[in-house]
């Protein structure tokens, strides 16, 4: 294993400044040797703490790094940054309706039946015209019942039923209040495809907020695959994890000889 041998130094101070290639560990006031293990082009490393105690500009502009033969390297100062980590605060499932149509046919189009209880939530969709199995036309529309928006959702997260077939297109996503007067909200595009052994999924939609209570998700020009359960993520947090910081105790002695002010 070969070590390479790092010197952090800082500039003693001098008349005039000098160049890089001029500099040479001996001009400087201390150092502190580092040992590099591997053979790698580059190196992430934490300055010691007892550096610090003899930097005298605050940009750190009187640092250099040396390697073992004397020489000065190439070197870059960054800051510690802070890490952010995400998380789904809470999760529920949303009651849906699977609205049946025709290719081409427009959500202006639909008439259907809605009965709410006094809380408002949907406990029943009926359509227009009764459907048979004979009659039956495929599912263009799904109808959503969020609750009361305590709380905006910020994904919707799709749960294909197990005879799904190949599927790729973008979902309209509409919002309503009283499930009268719609206006769009996003669109986003979803697949479920598989092939060969392979499969690509995405059944993920990100929601902006100024929802409503009632959601639909549509493509009238294409059937939708059957959908098995949709589930609400709510209110993603963040959590902030600050820097390690390493603290200095300094004595500090009052110089006698200058003039008091």
């Amino acid at each position: 294993m070969k070590v390479l041998l790092v010197a952090l130094l800082t500039l003693a101070l001098c008349g005039s400044p000098l160049g890089a290639a001029e500099l040479t560990p001996e001009l400087f006031a201390f150092g502190s040797r580092l040992p590099v293990d591997g053979q790698q082009p580059f190196y992430q490393l934490e300055l010691p703490l007892e550096l610090y105690r003899g930097i005298t500009r605050s940009d750190l502009g009187d640092l250099r790094v040396f390697n073992a033969a004397g020489q000065v390297i190439p070197h870059a100062l960054r800051p510690p940054e802070t890490t952010h980590t995400r998380q789904d605060a809470w999760t529920k499932e949303v009651p849906f309706f699977p609205l049946h149509g025709s290719a081409g046919r427009s959500n202006n189009d639909l008439v259907i039946h809605v009965e709410r209880n006094a809380q408002g939530s949907i406990v029943e969709v009926r359509e227009n015209q009764p459907q048979t199995p004979d009659t039956q036309e495929a599912v263009y529309a799904y109808l959503l019942d969020a609750g009361e928006p305590k709380h905006p959702m910020d994904v919707l997260e799709l749960t294909w039923a197990q005879n799904h077939g190949n599927y790729l297109g973008e979902l309209r996503i509409e919002t309503s209040a009283d499930l009268i007067h719609w206006r769009p909200l996003t669109s986003a595009a979803v697949a479920i495809l598989s092939y060969q052994g392979y499969q690509l999924e995405r059944s993920r939609i990100p929601l902006p907020h100024g929802q409503e209570r009632y959601l639909r998700l549509s493509r009238p020009e294409q059937p939708l695959p059957e959908i098995r359960q949709i589930t609400a993520l709510f209110q993603q947090s963040y959590t902030n994890s600050l820097p390690k910081r390493h603290w200095l105790e300094i004595e500090m002695r009052p110089l006698t000889d200058q003039p008091q002010t």
